[in-house]
């Protein structure tokens, strides 16, 4: 909730599915740019991993953006596995 109101046009959702859970980033304009996408994982994957006092594995991140030039710094962040 801290995010849905600091972040006014974009917030998160978590959605389980049997052993799965997923971060639905919904915004409400135009896709933004990868920089604020990853910025909101970030912050909400940090404090995920803290709460439950382990690092929890991403297998795969899906944005609406366009590719940005350079990807390097975001694939040693969240892996190999990222789709734009």
């Amino acid at each position: 909730k801290f995010f849905n109101f600091v972040l006014d046009d974009m917030h998160g959702e978590i959605i389980r599915e049997q052993d799965k859970a997923y971060l639905v980033i919904h915004d409400h304009e135009q896709p933004k740019r990868m920089f604020t996408y990853a910025t909101f994982l970030i912050l909400v994957h940090g404090l995920m991993c803290w709460l439950v006092d382990q690092r929890i594995g991403l297998n795969i991140i899906m944005v609406r953006c366009a590719k940005p030039q350079d990807i390097q710094d975001y694939l040693v962040r969240f892996g190999e596995d990222i789709q734009f």
